[in-house]
C-alpha cells in the first residue's frame, strides 16, 4: 500500500508519498487512519489476487484506477505474466479520503 498526499507552495505542487510495506499487526489503527492523521489525501494499492481485488473494491470503498490483464501484457515482446490464470488483472485501487 501506499499513502500520498499534496502540499501545495505557491504555483508548484509537491507529492509526498510514504511507502509501506509493514506487518498490519503492528498497527492499532488501520492504515486509512494513519493516513488522515498525517493529511494524506488517499490510500493507493496494488491489488493482484481475486480476494484482495474484492475485498478492497467491495468492503473498503476503494475505486478502481487501472489494471493490467495478465493475458495481454508484454515485456521486450513476451508475455511474461499469462500463466497467472487465478485471476485476470492486477488492479490500481485507490480510498480517497
Amino acid at each position: 500500500m501506499t499513502l500520498y498526499r499534496e502540499e501545495r507552495y505557491e504555483v508548484k505542487v509537491s507529492r509526498t508519498v510514504l511507502k509501506t510495506s509493514l506487518d498490519w499487526k503492528q498497527f492499532r489503527f488501520s492504515l486509512t487512519q494513519l493516513a488522515q492523521k498525517h493529511h494524506f489525501k488517499g490510500v493507493i494499492s496494488q491489488v493482484t489476487n481475486p480476494i484482495s481485488q474484492h475485498i478492497t473494491l467491495n468492503k473498503f470503498g476503494y475505486e478502481e484506477l487501472d489494471a493490467i490483464s495478465y493475458q495481454d501484457f508484454e515485456y521486450q515482446g513476451r508475455k511474461i505474466l499469462s500463466s497467472i490464470t487465478e485471476t485476470d488483472s492486477c488492479k490500481l485501487v485507490i480510498k480517497y479520503l
